[in-house]
């Protein structure tokens, strides 16, 4: 009950501090890009998520650039959570059919898999807040939906991740397009 005093108080705060800065400033403030370190996002979260589902789901660089691109498209690195206007959640952008059908049809009951990925989610947050705030489980999640296409993984060209990314996580009626995936792999991953 505190808890909620303080938070509806500094709510009253800020909207006091809001109605001292003049409309037309407003107009100008540009939000910030708030995406995360992608050396800290890679090395933190990225690669020891998938060196943890190894052997089931074989590491490589391929896996870590893929999924580099996609988190730096699809959020923008970590700047949405959640998709504007859609369905799709967290760092990837996955949505939670995808999320539901993953486990309903591909990872197997009882299987290694299915035990790593369980040691992943949190308990206490539900499927949403598993995507949008566990970032460890939103990598492996990423993972293994690429796992489960039957064409390999492609070469580690920014190319050639964009095009993989469009066929097999955009798909070809999406929206993005592989250009757009290039220029934000090069602005979040490379910039």
């Amino acid at each position: 009950m505190q808890w909620q005093g303080a938070r509806l108080t500094l709510w009253v705060v800020l909207a006091g501090l809001l109605t001292l800065v003049p409309a037309q400033v407003l107009d100008f403030v540009e939000v910030p890009c708030m995406s995360f370190d992608p050396k800290q996002f890679r090395e933190c979260v990225v690669r020891p998520t998938l060196k943890m589902l190894h052997p089931e789901i074989e590491y490589s660089l391929a896996a870590e650039e893929l999924l580099m691109l996609t988190a730096a498209h699809e959020s923008h690195l970590g700047t949405y959570l959640v998709q504007k206007g859609g369905p799709a959640l967290g760092v990837y952008q996955m949505e939670p059919v995808t999320h539901r059908d993953l486990w309903a049809n591909f990872i197997k009951p009882g299987s290694l898999l299915n035990h790593r990925l369980k040691l992943l989610i949190s308990l206490e947050l539900t499927d949403y807040n598993n995507l949008t705030g566990n970032l460890f489980y939103a990598t492996a999640m990423a993972r293994v939906h690429y796992f489960r296409v039957k064409e390999p993984l492609p070469d580690v060209t920014p190319n050639a991740l964009a095009k993989y990314w469009k066929q097999h996580w955009n798909t070809p009626l999406g929206k993005g397009t592989v250009n757009e995936a290039l220029a934000n792999y090069a602005r979040y991953v490379n910039g």
